[in-house]
């Protein structure tokens, strides 16, 4: 079976980020981890993503929230604050 491309945006200073990348360390889920605020390239890489899917984001951005963390699964599925199911299903 194919590893997912697995990438998570996020902060230290979040702690839903930190929830969920304590869940993929847990599961051994490989990831990457992308800091939107390691510096101005990892913020419009992600800012492009929030930004091209108004409807996922709509309420975050309305509250003035950020969006993170934000879980990108082989470039295709988008999940903003992934629940528990969703780190589960990585694994198959």
């Amino acid at each position: 079976m194919k590893q997912k491309k697995v990438i998570l945006y996020g902060n230290e200073d979040c702690p839903g980020c930190i929830h969920v990348k304590g869940l993929l360390e847990s599961k051994g889920i490989k990831f990457g981890y992308v800091d939107v605020l390691g510096g101005l390239a990892h913020l419009k890489k992600f800012l492009t993503i929030r930004d091209s899917h108004p409807d996922l984001y709509a309420e975050v951005v309305s509250s003035g929230k950020v969006g993170i963390p934000t879980l990108v699964v082989d470039d295709t599925e988008i999940y903003l604050s992934p629940d528990d199911a969703i780190i589960e299903s990585l694994m198959t």
